[in-house]
């Protein structure tokens, strides 16, 4: 079952902790997104809401949480979500949250961070992904962290995403949202992924957070007993002509070495059977582009394995292939994947992959050229400079004319055609990678 368990404190009852203006509103704002725009509001999906004073005392969370969290299942996915007064003792190297009715001189009062993580540590539930909006939050990570084994989407997972390091952080002004909870909205608003990885989420919060405030975002796994490096992630609702369609997402296991030190989280949907196209038939080629990024990352792991067994244990590798579905109608499929790499290089690589179908009179794998009505490399080339950046129209127009174009990964949903030239460019180009070019200036064939 998916469970969110919101925590909103805006109240306290002792003196001086000041009251605060947005903690309930920014919970509600994030919740209200997930559930119209993320798979949250099924029968499979459970919600609990503590925003009054007398369901945010010590006594009361405490008891709540730990019946919660101890009364899991296995198959159970828990997002909790705190917004509050948070405190830290520096002698004790220990964060806390503030309850309603802590007292600010007496630490016995506040919510130890300690107690949580033991919630987790000790609990069944497959993921449990963190979001704490709190001054000192970031104490959560300030523990040993270890090595681990190789771990898959399958494995169980313990994270975090906090709204700064051992710092006070803003709460925004009186009915608003915090720079934070901003930030959270954003990513999950403009997010096209059907699967969004929780670290993916939280770069991307931290991407949309100004640079111009002090406080830093902070996330990672906490490495506590029970996390074995796997995921909690975002499912996104597919816009679709026909509520008889349905899908599934299928996880490819990675299946390398398995003393490199790496987190996989390799996604593709699979179609079920259903009466509007051949989904066996599009199932075919999804899998095969799974298999063949999978392939290309075990020949890299094959190449030097006693290098990446030792670099890995220092800088742990990370592997994410994510989805979105961008156009789904009568008459087309297009799909975009987004693989996402670090392997204790200097920068960590990202690529877009694509794959497109017509689907009537049957279904058809199809590319950008019997899709659209661009006729030549010239044509393409007008769109190219009409609608890329200026520094970046020399750069894709040279790649143009390199490059085998009917072979180029493209997507396309009801309003942009997304031209996606990012896997042959440097890193100091990927940048100019993507090109959006409106529908209205091309026609369908």
């Amino acid at each position: 079952m998916n469970k969110i368990i919101a925590i909103a404190i805006d109240e306290y009852s002792n003196e001086p902790v000041k009251n605060l203006s947005n903690c309930l509103n920014d919970i509600n704002s994030i919740i209200g997104i997930l559930t119209s725009e993320y798979v949250y509001d099924s029968d499979n999906s459970e919600i609990t809401l503590f925003a009054e004073p007398q369901q945010t005392t010590l006594s009361f969370l405490y008891k709540s949480l730990n019946q919660e969290f101890f009364n899991a299942l296995e198959s159970d996915s828990i997002l909790i979500i705190h917004a509050g007064h948070g405190e830290y003792n520096d002698h004790l190297k220990t964060g806390y949250w503030c309850c309603s009715d802590s007292q600010f001189d007496d630490p016995t009062t506040w919510f130890d961070i300690n107690i949580l993580l033991s919630f987790f540590a000790n609990s069944k539930a497959k993921h449990i992904a963190l979001i704490s909006d709190s001054c000192f939050s970031g104490s959560i990570f300030n523990r040993n962290r270890g090595g681990g084994e190789n771990a898959l989407t399958g494995k169980k997972s313990i994270q975090a995403l906090t709204s700064g390091g051992l710092e006070k952080v803003s709460d925004g002004s009186a009915n608003d949202n915090s720079p934070f909870n901003k930030a959270i909205q954003l990513t999950l608003k403009t997010n096209e992924f059907e699967f969004l990885s929780f670290n993916q989420f939280c770069e991307s919060t931290i991407k949309f957070f100004s640079p111009n405030r002090i406080q830093t975002p902070q996330f990672g796994s906490l490495n506590i007993q029970g996390d074995e490096g796997g995921t909690y992630a975002f499912k996104k609702r597919l816009k679709i002509y026909n509520d008889d369609l349905s899908y599934e997402n299928s996880t490819l296991a990675l299946e390398i070495d398995n003393r490199i030190n790496i987190t996989s989280n390799i996604n593709v949907p699979f179609f079920l059977d259903n009466k509007n196209f051949d989904s066996k038939f599009i199932n075919t080629f999804i899998q095969k582009l799974g298999y063949e990024i999978i392939n290309d990352i075990r020949i890299y792991a094959s190449e030097d394995i006693d290098y990446l067994v030792e670099r890995s244990s220092d800088y742990p590798f990370e592997v994410d292939l994510m989805y979105s579905i961008d156009r789904l109608d009568q008459d087309y499929l297009s799909i975009s994947f987004s693989r996402n790499e670090y392997f204790g290089t200097m920068h960590p690589n990202h690529y877009i992959y694509s794959i497109n179908f017509r689907l009537k009179p049957f279904v058809l794998q199809v590319g950008l050229y019997d899709v659209f009505k661009i006729n030549n490399t010239d044509q393409l080339k007008y769109l190219i400079n009409k609608f890329s950046e200026d520094e970046c129209k020399e750069i894709i127009s040279r790649h143009v004319d390199e490059q085998n174009i009917y072979e180029l990964d493209f997507s396309f949903n009801e309003q942009t055609l997304f031209l996606y030239f990012i896997n042959h460019l440097p890193h100091a180009c990927k940048a100019c990678g993507v090109v959006e070019i409106p529908l209205s200036e091309v026609k369908f064939k």
